[in-house]
């Protein structure tokens, strides 16, 4: 991996492939321009994909004006989750097995906004268990999980928030018609958001050795500071036990 210069007297490597993980309005979207204006004032160049590691490429800053298609699908998944919610974890091997076999890197570096399977999961176990430490995973999962956390170059960024700040900002969503209906279930259901959350945690530090950002409005210089000192090594990621 090469080294770009950021400001004088720093130095930062770049990793190959960044994921930003976190729930709805988490910040993904800002902090993933950072991580892009990092890279570009450094020299290097990004392609930027959303929900995949293999997904298109997208120029889009922001996912809050969605498709009426996005939103139809939104809508089918949380109208299908209680007669078919038991089938994720099995769906969610077969998907990223999928994902990691058609992942093609491209030449400069990557940052991958979000990850459908993770967050799946994450929405999955929140309403079948209390905490972490319940959490039963099949072999086949966690076959494919060990596989994308050794995935060369990447490093994961897992975004958490306060609850209260994730309120906020999703009614300051519903103020401008922004909301979708993600925003709306995780407002409704202030407990499991909590448990979701804590689930994809507990997912992305145990299984990609994810470097978490408690992102409660951090400012741009002490975001750019975190993920740099991520990038560096100077904050090591690790596996997380469950309840930790």
């Amino acid at each position: 991996m090469k080294d770009f210069r950021m400001t004088p007297g720093a130095c930062v490597t770049f990793p190959q492939i960044v994921l930003i993980i976190g729930t709805d309005a988490s910040g993904k979207d800002h902090i993933a321009a950072i991580v892009e204006k990092m890279i570009r004032e450094a020299g290097g160049e990004v392609e930027k994909r959303k929900r995949f590691l293999a997904g298109r490429r997208t120029l889009r800053q922001s996912s809050a004006a969605k498709s009426w298609f996005e939103l139809c699908l939104e809508r089918g998944f949380l109208f299908c989750f209680p007669y078919l919610g038991w089938m994720l974890p099995w769906f969610a091997a077969l998907l990223l097995r999928r994902d990691l076999r058609k992942l093609r890197l491209p030449s400069g570096k990557l940052v991958i906004v979000g990850h459908n399977c993770l967050r799946g999961l994450a929405f999955y176990w929140g309403h079948r268990y209390a905490s972490v430490e319940n959490i039963r995973i099949s072999a086949k999962l966690e076959e494919v999980l060990v596989k994308m956390g050794k995935l060369p170059g990447l490093h994961t960024l897992v975004l958490d928030v306060d609850d209260s700040l994730r309120q906020s900002r999703i009614k300051a969503r519903e103020m401008c018609g922004q909301a979708d209906f993600f925003d709306r279930y995780l407002a409704m259901h202030q407990e499991k958001s909590e448990r979701i959350e804590s689930m994809l945690v507990w997912l992305c530090k145990h299984y990609l050795n994810a470097q978490l950002i408690e992102n409660n409005d951090l400012g741009e210089a002490e975001l750019r500071r975190l993920i740099a000192a991520g990038f560096s090594g100077k904050v090591r990621p690790g596996r997380r036990s469950p309840g930790n």
